[in-house]
């Protein structure tokens, strides 16, 4: 899909609950550009374009591919695009710290429960079979793979080896693109690593690693990654508010679709379809045997463990500017639309 490819255009419709939260129909849509990454993170945005949750808060939504969270950084702080989204990382908090306008304002991927989980920790198999690697402290030394430094995944490695009175410092971190990870582990160029889906489970079947655990095992209520909010949005409250409208409705659908750890719920297959559609994915078993990542269906960013983690960043020597969570992170947007739209019943 090439970059700045709009992804879907629907007729604007007006609903009841849009109605309630976004006021009188606007006659011209107002635009918005998000950028996004285009895998299963981005889903509310592919079920808000195709239920017409934007439409219906007078949005005129265009997705933008990113190679990288960092691609965004600059359109957002100058308004080339509205939103992003992408990890709680060091070098975002020196961002801000230096004068990015930018706030982290929903949750993108979350581990809210423990069966939810955005990160798989993986174990080369040939060292779980023969022994060598029984315990997190035989990770001790390894080669510790991950997709970028100074992010959650550091945090959640941290939070793995605490289990063995180790830390961050006792394994030698490997930074790779997930399909570059996967390959590491193909030729035994890595021990262990955080993945992805859907290459953790490809992995996995394949008999090259081992699933060790989820991050909701290791790391409850783990916030891996977030939607921020760039100078556009932020200058234009009312608007960003409309966005976020419809990205909580979207969610809502997500968590509808869940149900034993799987796109089994309700409304699972016709997620699965929406997801194929826009990511072009053609093997829809490999969807479904997926881990979803967690969602919350209320939106807020779930601030304890961005705080946990800002603080590992600053005992690291990663932070660098004048900067304290609470300079970044704003949920007002996703609790006013939680508030209007009243609590989740799961459908």
């Amino acid at each position: 899909m090439r970059r700045g490819a709009r992804l879907t255009r629907r007729e604007f419709s007006t609903g009841f609950a849009a109605a309630a939260l976004a006021g009188p129909a606007r006659a011209q849509a107002r635009k918005a550009r998000v950028g996004m990454n285009q895998n299963a993170a981005d889903l509310p945005y592919f079920i808000a374009l195709e239920m017409g949750h934007f439409r219906d808060e007078g949005l005129d939504v265009e997705l933008i591919n990113f190679k990288s969270t960092t691609e965004m950084m600059a359109p957002l702080g100058t308004g080339g695009i509205d939103v992003g989204g992408g990890g709680a990382t060091a070098a975002l908090y020196n961002a801000v710290g230096r004068g990015l306008k930018l706030r982290l304002v929903a949750d993108k991927a979350s581990a809210i429960t423990p069966e939810y989980s955005p990160l798989m920790l993986l174990v080369r198999k040939a060292l779980t079979d023969s022994g060598a690697v029984k315990s997190v402290a035989d990770l001790k030394g390894r080669k510790f793979g991950n997709i970028s430094p100074g992010g959650s995944g550091d945090s959640l490695t941290n939070e793995l080896m605490k289990q063995a009175g180790l830390g961050f410092r006792d394994i030698e971190p490997v930074y790779l693109p997930p399909p570059q990870l996967a390959a590491a582990f193909e030729n035994g160029a890595i021990d262990a690593s955080i993945m992805t889906e859907p290459f953790s489970s490809v992995l996995v079947k394949r008999g090259v690693a081992k699933l060790w655990a989820r991050c909701g095992d290791v790391y409850p209520g783990m916030q891996v990654a977030a939607i921020y909010y760039g100078k556009s949005f932020l200058e234009d409250a009312p608007v960003g508010q409309r966005f976020m409208n419809a990205y909580i409705r979207a969610s809502r659908v997500y968590n509808d679709a869940l149900a034993d750890g799987k796109f089994a719920g309700a409304k699972g297959e016709a997620i699965i379809a929406i997801l194929a559609k826009y990511t072009e994915q053609t093997n829809l078993q490999l969807i479904r045997d997926a881990t979803p990542h967690g969602l919350n269906p209320d939106g807020a960013v779930l601030t304890p463990s961005l705080v946990k983690d800002f603080n590992f960043f600053r005992e690291r020597g990663l932070i660098e500017a004048r900067v304290e969570p609470g300079d970044v992170i704003d949920n007002s947007f996703a609790e006013k639309a939680a508030k209007a739209l009243g609590p989740y019943r799961k459908g």
